[in-house]
């Protein structure tokens, strides 16, 4: 058996497990009785080692405490093969939960998301190691306001079993109307299964804590499973371990792992959900390895089956060839069948082709028919039928048609300041000249973001991009054409949230009085000002101290320069929290000015901090109206323990003697 590696210090293992505590009336009473009675649960998601801190969640409502009380599970195959459904305790009668919820029950979930945000950026600022320690110091202070109970106390709802109860007591809540959701710590660290029990009244609830240092690791194919029990803290294999396969409260599989902590074992065809369960020694580990997989049969024909053509026209002859292969479990095994059927048939389940057709040595059938003249179009359906085994595969018929008119969209200009409107004219016209009059058109806008080339290319003289990868649809209409079979589009182009500049782009679909669908495309760039900057530094590593120069350009979108344009030049260190990805805090250090001159050039030096390191990002800022163009460089400081490249970076450029030749 080959060994499984494991890398992991911890393997994550099962347990979701839930209970919802009504009374066993519950379904006779109206909602709003519901509403106003106590319920509880409890959950847990996670199994704990020896050095974790066990807990699990408790979700109350109208209850002001509960007694809780947690057993430890002495035999635990016996204990999950008596539950019918491993995930769940308790009722499965549905609880109506109203879905429209009021204002104050809106601004009570934002005001606790905010809450929640801003708690998570305070921790952010500790360590973990704080986090964990203040953690264990609030369960310590929470363990010791618990009030111990006596056995006189389980006089109304008696103890399941009191010989393996470990601890009990009674959890004070605040009565509140509304559920609350709180984390509960459990005084337990030996190894095993817990149940946790919580009472109120004559209600109960349930759940299971897992303590182990054992991890287990399933692999399933159909109608087999392999489990891989490991030292959770060390990865090293377990051997000798226990293990039973369990199923609707049934053993369907037993044994031990091997000295590589494996055991494999065989499933009955109708195994579904199964949970695997480990035993070493002290430490019992349990997975649901799902039942998608073993839902499959456990032997199925597979056929990679395939056409010369993906789409063929009436008429045409279609060309197939299929390789055949048996899959066993998880393992592909040569077919060895002698021949199969191949059956075509169309939409309608027509068939149009079928054949009994030899297998080759290789496993491979090839065949070929033609498709009627008069057949339907649409998906056609390939079958390949070997006894009670079958696999599929289709291909498509189409007729084509060529276009009998085409679709002109022109704007009016090519860049738009965003919250202007972009206009453009649509013009449907048939080949043989005359206009596709009162055609109707439906028109699309998507975008994209845009990056000028005048911001790195000096030499950019116009010319555009058909690249289109944006599948943002943020835009829709419908309008007629004229009797000229024209139409005038006046679209808005809304503001960018982040003040940057986006391509619009524009499809309209014509349709005419035959229903033939054409479209044209346009694209307009909606810019955030009337002329954009780009800044490039002398170089991007510098020492602290250094002295630093940046020359900025600006220009508008066709390339003309903008002379006596004021800047202004801010240099910022950025500081990052955790990790570069992450948004930094900036420090301004620096800050400077400049104005462009005729050729739209502005060139400013600032120096940068002594004794400070890291990276700086240096802002380029110009009015333009009512709104600010930024452009933004960035360099970097290295520290002591850093490489230091002093020479900085070294440009080749090429001048040509003339534009074209």
């Amino acid at each position: 058996m080959t060994r499984i590696p494991i890398t992991m210090l911890r393997l994550a293992l099962l347990v979701l497990l839930w209970s919802i505590a009504a009374p066993p009336s519950a379904a006779a009473q109206s909602a709003d009785d519901a509403d106003a009675r106590p319920a509880f649960s409890l959950s847990t998601s996670e199994s704990f080692t020896t050095k974790d801190a066990p807990h699990f969640f408790l979700t109350f409502r109208r209850v002001p405490s509960l007694d809780i009380r947690v057993y430890k599970v002495r035999d635990p195959f016996a204990f999950f093969g008596g539950l019918r459904d491993p995930h769940q305790f308790g009722s499965d009668e549905p609880y109506d939960v109203p879905q429209e919820r009021s204002w104050i029950e809106r601004l009570s979930d934002w005001k606790r998301r905010q809450r929640n945000q801003w708690r998570n950026v305070a921790r952010a600022q500790v360590s973990y190691r704080y986090r964990a320690e203040r953690r264990a110091a609030t369960d310590k202070a929470q363990t010791a306001q618990r009030v111990q109970l006596n056995v006189n106390t389980f006089a109304q709802v008696p103890l399941l079993n009191p010989d393996q109860l470990v601890t009990s007591w009674r959890e004070l809540l605040p009565n509140h109307r509304d559920p609350e959701f709180r984390r509960v710590p459990l005084a337990v660290s030996e190894p095993g299964v817990y149940l946790v029990e919580a009472v109120h009244d004559r209600l109960r609830a349930y759940t299971i804590v897992m303590v182990s240092d054992v991890g287990v690791v399933t692999k399933t194919s159909p109608g087999q499973m392999l489990l891989f029990a490991a030292d959770r803290f060390t990865g090293e294999p377990l051997p000798a371990c226990e293990v039973r396969v369990l199923r609707q409260q049934r053993v369907v599989a037993e044994g031990t792992t091997s000295t590589d902590g494996v055991f494999m074992t065989d499933l009955p065809s109708d195994a579904g959900a199964v949970l695997g369960i480990a035993r070493c020694g002290d430490g019992v580990a349990a997975t649901d390895p799902g039942a998608w997989v073993l839902d499959s049969p456990a032997r199925e024909l597979v056929a990679y089956t395939y056409t010369d053509k993906s789409i063929y026209r009436p008429g045409q002859t279609v060309h197939v060839k299929s390789i055949l292969r048996w899959r066993s479990r998880d393992a592909l095994l040569a077919f060895d069948g002698t021949e199969v059927e191949l059956v075509a048939s169309d939409e309608a389940d027509k068939v149009v082709f079928r054949r009994m057709l030899k297998v080759d040595a290789f496993g491979a059938v090839a065949a070929s028919f033609p498709i009627p003249a008069t057949g339907a179009l649409g998906n056609y359906r390939l079958r390949i039928q070997s006894g009670d085994f079958q696999a599929a595969s289709a291909f498509e018929v189409q007729e084509y048609r060529k276009p009998e008119f085409e679709v002109i969209v022109t704007p009016e200009a090519r860049f738009v300041r965003q919250g202007r409107e972009a206009v453009v004219t649509v013009q449907a016209r048939y080949y043989f000249g005359q206009p596709v009059a009162n055609g109707q058109l439906h028109w699309v806008l998507n975008q994209q973001t845009y990056m000028s080339p005048l911001r790195w290319d000096d030499g950019f003289e116009g010319g555009e991009s058909t690249y289109w990868y944006g599948d943002n649809q943020t835009a829709q209409g419908d309008a007629r054409l004229d009797a000229d079979g024209r139409a005038t589009l006046r679209i808005p182009l809304a503001p960018h949230e982040n003040a940057a500049d986006y391509s619009a782009r524009i499809e309209a679909q014509v349709t005419d009085a035959s229903s033939r669908q054409v479209s044209g495309t346009t694209i307009v760039h909606a810019t955030w000002g009337s002329f954009l900057l780009s800044s490039r530094l002398d170089r991007s590593i510098f020492r602290p101290g250094d002295s630093a120069s940046i020359d900025v350009r600006a220009l508008d979108y066709l390339g003309v320069p903008r002379a006596g344009t004021p800047l202004s030049i801010v240099v910022e260190r950025l500081t990052y929290a955790s990790g570069y990805y992450n948004d930094p805090t900036a420090t301004t250090v620096a800050e400077t000015s400049a104005t462009t001159g005729d050729d739209g050039r502005g060139m400013a030096r600032f120096t940068l901090p002594s004794g400070q390191t890291g990276s700086f990002r240096i802002s380029v800022r110009a009015q333009d109206g009512d709104r600010t163009v930024t452009t933004q460089s960035w360099l970097w400081v290295p520290g002591p323990s850093e490489t230091d490249v002093s020479d900085g970076d070294r440009y080749l450029e090429l001048m040509a003697d003339q534009r074209s030749y």
